[in-house]
């Protein structure tokens, strides 16, 4: 057998000993965890109105005793294009998820997936380093990454309504690594469903939210079945459910260094809560300010006290699931990222945040930092959607990519902390392999949410 020569090895020590370094476990441990809330849709256009009212108090108080600032984002404010940005610190030309769907041979319009995404995510840096992460139901995180921890991705939940409908679960095992932590979902859903904790009446109750179809009825005189997104509600209530028991699940014994959850409630809500507007205003809206190129920002910003109130109900809900996290996070002396994608603004084609006119931006998202050297009260100024994914990296003491976009929030921080930056390794494939039945059912979702 021939040796390798010494010139070869020379030039093969750098890899070594990045590979070596990567995977090792760092040797601090107290390290600090990183706990993330992802909420689609909101801004603190309507976190702002309801604060000031003495409501959302533990929001309140992130904002009074951490950082907190508007997020850039970027059109096409689409949540799998923007969520995959946050995820990865790269722009949509960059990672490569451009759209809810492409073409595929024959003409076929599929979802993207992660199989579609050409650069690392968060998780995937985590694992370089031996760390670990849960995440659940992040968005394209389908098929999930083989990394150290768990991810329950976007698919798992659709997966889980076909299968409560008599689908076989076999057949969806793929939607959560390890597969092993798959079964034991899959038999917690099925013993809530006979136990009716499915059905959508209690699902309300439990969430306290109130019951937005016989809202409907009553305010439009109308069946919600037929109405735009509200007719999807019951189906992505039971997905936020779902939501609700893997954080009771997953965060009372957690011991990854990252755990990301992502919720759609505050977006979903957002398309279709103009119907519970007062009548009279919303006719006047329809009438007089949608009927102008761009309406006036004192316009707006009624429409958006008006919208904050009445979303306010699912916001106190999703407090809840922002008050476990942070019992966690102060229990281990944590770091805390609250965050969004994108806003909603009002438009001539409605409240919304997509296909708006040329001459507006899209509205912001959101963010609260809450953490050991987080500076109190800070506005993080010129923040984007793209700095979530490096900031991350030096909290954690990690080497932020070299090719990432954005920037870190140095602002934040009382004491500057050690910036360090790397090449990273091209991304892995070789994700699991995707469980075909399920793009029809995503594509559907989409539709029901009005995306397509």
């Amino acid at each position: 057998m021939k040796r390798p020569s010494w010139l070869t090895t020379l030039l093969l020590l750098p890899l070594f000993l990045f590979t070596a370094q990567c995977s090792r476990k760092p040797s601090e441990p107290n390290r600090p965890k990183i706990y993330l809330l992802g909420l689609d849709g909101l801004s603190w256009e309507m976190l702002d109105p309801l604060i000031a009212k003495g409501e959302l108090p533990l929001f309140a108080r992130l904002k009074r005793e951490g950082s907190w600032g508007r997020l850039k984002t970027f059109k096409p404010t689409l949540s799998a294009v923007v969520w995959t940005s946050i995820a990865t610190g790269r722009s949509m030309v960059e990672h490569g998820i451009v759209d809810w769907t492409y073409v595929a041979s024959k003409g076929l319009h599929l979802p993207y997936t992660a199989s579609e995404r050409r650069v690392p995510a968060l998780w995937e840096f985590f694992n370089l380093y031996g760390r670990s992460s849960t995440v659940l139901h992040w968005f394209v995180s389908y098929p999930p990454d083989p990394v150290a921890g768990r991810i329950v991705s976007d698919s798992f939940p659709p997966a889980l309504v076909t299968i409560l409908g008599g689908a076989r679960p076999s057949r969806f095992v793929s939607t959560v690594h390890p597969q092993s932590e798959y079964w034991p979902l899959v038999r917690r859903a099925e013993e809530l469903k006979k136990s009716g904790e499915w059905e959508y009446g209690k699902m309300s109750t439990r969430a306290n939210l109130p019951d937005y179809y016989e809202l409907y009825r009553k305010t439009m005189g109308k069946d919600p079945a037929q109405a735009p997104v509200l007719k999807g509600w019951p189906q992505f209530l039971l997905y936020e459910r779902l939501l609700d028991e893997e954080v009771d699940l997953y965060l009372p014994k957690n011991k990854d260094d990252l755990f990301f959850v992502y919720s759609h409630l505050p977006d979903t809500f957002l398309h279709f809560g103009t119907y519970y507007l007062e009548k009279e205003y919303r006719n006047y809206v329809e009438e007089t300010v949608m009927a102008i190129p761009i309406p006036s920002r004192e316009e707006g910003r009624e429409f958006d006290r008006r919208m904050a109130d009445l979303l306010l109900p699912v916001l106190k809900y999703r407090e809840a699931t922002l008050a476990k996290i942070l019992a966690r996070v102060e229990e281990e002396n944590a770091y805390l990222v609250v965050v969004s994608d994108h806003g909603f603004a009002l438009s001539p084609r409605g409240y919304t945040h997509q296909n708006l006119p040329e001459e507006m931006d899209p509205p912001s998202g959101m963010v609260l930092l809450f953490g050991p050297g987080i500076r109190k009260g800070q506005e993080i100024q010129n923040g984007s959607v793209l700095d979530v994914a490096p900031t991350i990296l030096t909290m954690a003491g990690l080497p932020v990519d070299r090719k990432m976009e954005g920037k870190v929030w140095l602002q934040a921080f009382v004491k500057p902390p050690e910036m360090k930056f790397r090449s990273y390794p091209p991304r892995k494939k070789g994700a699991a392999g995707k469980a075909e039945d399920l793009d029809k059912k995503r594509i559907e979702d989409l539709k029901s949410l009005g995306y397509l």
